[in-house]
């Protein structure tokens, strides 16, 4: 999906979640691992894969491990 423009909050909530599964295995990584490298659980994980909601200072941990925090940052360029 690229136009989130009609997407609810909860299609929105998946989508991350079903991109962010995508990048981890591309980068060889289990939930177990991720999560250790993170500091976060297995579960919060796995909840965030599965498009549940988290804190951005999870998302966060996540974006930086997999080096995604570029893109993030783009979100909140001003000018």
């Amino acid at each position: 999906m690229d136009n989130w423009l009609f997407l609810t909050e909860q299609e929105m909530l998946e989508e991350i979640g079903i991109r962010l599964k995508k990048i981890r295995l591309q980068h060889n990584l289990t939930q177990k691992d991720l999560s250790e490298e993170v500091g976060l659980s297995v579960s919060t994980i796995s909840l965030i894969e599965q498009g549940k909601s988290t804190t951005v200072e999870s998302l966060i941990r996540i974006l930086i491990r997999l080096n995604r925090i570029k893109e993030f940052e783009s979100v909140f360029k001003i000018g």
